[in-house]
């Protein structure tokens, strides 16, 4: 079974953890930080400012720590942090308003990630086209926003912080004993089976997905294009409908122990066929450790634009 271990670096010295209690370890596909919860019984004083986290030795975890509390009662002394990994710099700075033109993966990465010490794994996508940040876009969003015209995952920092996409090849095989529970679900409540839009005047542009309008789901919003460039906001609006129905087919699946597994890859396990890695939430308390894995499965939703 897979060992965590923790180093938290204190504003003069660092030191692992050695009385672990209890900790959380979140990933997620639609959440641009990893987090950790941990709670240890300090052997340092101090304000603590970084942590690390490793898997039998592997740096899984590396961030910055936004929330730190220490209790003390007739049991002794136990701190709390609450860390986030290092992708919380893109997330909480905001971008700069520009409208790039004829921009490229690289043009924006020197812009929004470079000055904060990042390296690039990312591909140079580029187009022709304008590329406009709009205000409140954080940094990351300017990036990912971009690289969702040319990729179907979101960018991710890893522990290294290098911004990489997932390439969601390594199929991940879970052990039939190491299974507790098995959850699947459908989801109709949420999916929106027609955007119509407006560039310039009524709502007379429509962007649909037939493969929902078949299962009967008919629910539509209204949005106004009119500020995005043309393929920005095609872009935009494919990503709406495919964000409103990726919970459609759902499954959760949890595990005895830390899952070693990666978001995005495929899950090999009987009657979960099609299903991949979408989140993965690990806690730790004095029952042991155990894994949720949270599934989707992709569904086609067969989009087509039309004016009417």
């Amino acid at each position: 079974m897979a060992e965590m271990t923790f180093v938290i670096i204190y504003e003069n010295e660092k030191t692992e953890a050695q009385d672990v209690l209890y900790y959380e370890w979140s990933r997620a596909a639609d959440a641009p930080c990893d987090a950790i919860r941990l709670s240890y019984i300090p052997s340092v004083q101090g304000e603590a400012r970084k942590l690390k986290a490793y898997c039998d030795g592997e740096c899984v975890f590396s961030g910055f720590v936004d929330m730190q509390s220490r209790y003390s009662d007739e049991k002794g002394e136990r701190e709390f942090i609450y860390a986030r990994s290092t992708a919380c710099l893109l997330v909480d700075n905001e971008a700069e308003l520009i409208n790039y033109k004829a921009p490229c993966v690289n043009s924006l990465f020197t812009v929004n990630a470079k000055p904060f010490g990042f390296k690039n794994g990312l591909n140079n996508y580029s187009t022709t086209a304008d590329y406009s940040v709009l205000k409140g876009t954080s940094c990351y969003g300017a990036i990912n926003t971009f690289i969702s015209a040319f990729e179907d995952k979101a960018l991710r920092v890893s522990p290294e912080n290098e911004l990489y996409i997932p390439s969601g090849k390594v199929d991940y095989c879970v052990d039939p004993d190491s299974v507790i529970s098995v959850k699947k679900s459908v989801n109709r409540g949420s999916a929106v089976s027609r955007i119509d839009y407006k560039t310039d005047g009524g709502y007379s542009h429509h962007r649909a997905s037939r493969e929902l309008e078949n299962k009967s789901i008919v629910r539509s919003r209204k949005m106004n294009m009119s500020s995005l460039p043309e393929w920005q906001r095609k872009t935009a609006l494919s990503n709406m409908l495919k964000r409103s129905a990726e919970d459609y087919y759902s499954a959760e699946i949890t595990v005895e122990g830390v899952a070693a597994a990666q978001l995005y890859s495929s899950v090999i396990y009987d009657g979960l066929e099609g299903y991949y890695i979408t989140a993965l939430d690990t806690v730790f308390n004095n029952n042991g450790a155990k894994t949720k894995i949270s599934l989707r499965k992709e569904l086609s939703l067969r989009e087509v634009d039309y004016v009417a």
